[in-house]
């Protein structure tokens, strides 16, 4: 990450283009408008702000793209395109006016995953390899340039690390148009894979399984990996009940074991990183190495200029 503080005047006004261009050559997101004391600043717009912290809630109340998208068709809240032409006079080409209220799973799934929205300004996420050609290659996440505190967040932190842990775990809806309780969260202690929810052709719950999804499409190599679904909601239901009778008896105590167990995950995820950044130390000194020792081949001679190309 970039702090604005310590990038050149030229950068800070202009960070999508490095100096030439800016929060004027782009569309405001949904949810700010331009300034307009400064034109390379955006601010929130409280009525559309409003809408995205409305969109942000109802996922993490459980519910996925498909169903924000229904919730706000019902509701007859305008998309994006229909309120920029609305309030703003701002045409896109996808605008369609006969279905104003027409909400796409992609729209609601790009807001949900717009860093933007947290004050952090994602720039140069397409680049053309050529300008002889056309073709615009989308840039990686990690290569992407990105500043730090650019404008003013609507999004707190605490519910936008809510709903990336959510949105993880990608919740579907059943053939009945139901949303299970557990969808997206039940994994294999085998193989790792998700389990998903199995009706087994019966009406009666006590039947219900969770399947494993990866014996599920390669049935000839797995074993299938099952659990009941009451037995293990019970189980669930149990763990919770006991954590809040744990809150109950002696909170500073519960919150001292949380922590202690999530800092323990935090070192182990630590060390991890640091064994991959030592093994690729380790590689980045033998290709210096190889490279050294291929040049020196070519000035002593032991290696010709055709050989050294290849």
């Amino acid at each position: 990450m970039v702090s604005p503080a310590d990038q050149p005047e030229d950068e800070r006004r202009y960070p999508a283009q490095g100096g030439k261009g800016g929060a004027d050559c782009l569309r405001s997101p949904y949810g700010y408008q331009k300034d307009s004391a400064n034109k390379f600043k955006i601010i929130p717009d409280p009525e559309a702000a409003e809408r995205v912290r409305y969109i942000f809630r109802l996922c993490t109340s459980g519910m996925g793209p498909e169903q924000i998208a229904k919730r706000l068709q019902r509701e007859k809240v305008l998309v994006p395109t229909e309120y920029a032409y609305r309030r703003f006079g701002r045409g896109h080409s996808s605008r369609n006016p006969d279905f104003p209220y027409r909400w796409q799973n992609s729209t609601i799934a790009r807001i949900l995953e717009n860093s933007d929205y947290i004050g952090i300004q994602t720039n140069c996420k397409t680049h053309k390899p050529s300008y002889k050609s056309d073709l615009v290659v989308e840039v990686p996440e990690e290569k992407r340039y990105k500043v730090e505190n650019a404008h003013e967040p609507i999004i707190d932190r605490e519910l936008w690390d809510i709903v990336q842990r959510v949105r993880e775990n990608k919740r579907r809806s059943t053939k009945l148009g139901e949303m299970d309780m557990l969808a997206g969260v039940v994994q294999c202690a085998d193989c790792g894979s998700t389990h998903y929810l199995c009706r087994c052709g019966s009406w009666d719950e006590s039947q219900y399984s969770y399947l494993c999804r990866r014996y599920h499409r390669h049935k000839e190599t797995y074993t299938p990996h099952t659990v009941k679904a009451k037995q293990l909601r019970e189980t669930v239901l149990k763990a919770i009940q006991g954590a809040c009778a744990a809150v109950r008896r002696d909170r500073e105590a519960f919150t001292a074991h949380l922590t202690a167990k999530k800092s323990g995950q935090l070192k182990k995820e630590l060390a991890a990183k640091r064994k991959e950044l030592e093994q690729a130390k380790t590689r980045q000194a033998e290709l210096d190495n190889l490279i050294a020792a291929t040049f020196e081949k070519l000035a002593t001679g032991i290696l010709t200029d055709g050989q050294f190309q290849q």
